[in-house]
């Protein structure tokens, strides 16, 4: 198994467009959109961190952070990328107060949005209690 450290990560942690260029690279964003105003392709614009129409003539625009987990934040991706590796990594919500300066309803907050979406993500499968030659005991 692969260990990666803090050091691995920090440029995604502590520099907002490395971090964003990092999302894009791994299709966190879509890479175009339907323009709701036209119906023409919206395009990526990294430097300014939204879609925006091809049409010449609509040129409409909308946050690259739209239908994603970072939409509706007050948070920069990059923070919040580094509670989610906090998270990850076992940290309670203490230790990622002490580490980030943030509130503990903002870091509560983060952390059950993470279990909610890591929930979200597993496969419901029929699992079976004990095994060959294992005796089980269920107290009603």
């Amino acid at each position: 198994m692969i260990k990666y450290s803090i050091y691995d990560f920090a440029n995604l942690f502590f520099d907002e467009a490395s971090c964003i260029r990092w999302l894009v690279e791994k299709n966190v964003f879509y890479p175009f959109l339907i323009c709701g105003a036209c119906g023409g392709n919206m395009i990526i614009n990294i430097n300014r961190q939204k879609y925006r129409c091809s049409s010449h003539t609509c040129r409409n625009e909308l946050s690259l952070m739209v239908y994603t987990f970072f939409y509706g934040s007050n948070l920069p991706c990059s923070k919040i990328r580094f509670l989610a590796y906090l998270w990850v990594s076992g940290a309670t919500w203490t230790v990622a107060k002490n580490m980030t300066g943030h509130s503990e309803h903002t870091i509560t907050g983060f952390y059950n949005h993470f279990r909610k979406l890591i929930s979200g993500c597993l496969d419901r499968e029929d699992q079976v209690i004990g095994g060959l030659e294992i005796e089980m005991e269920i107290d009603e």
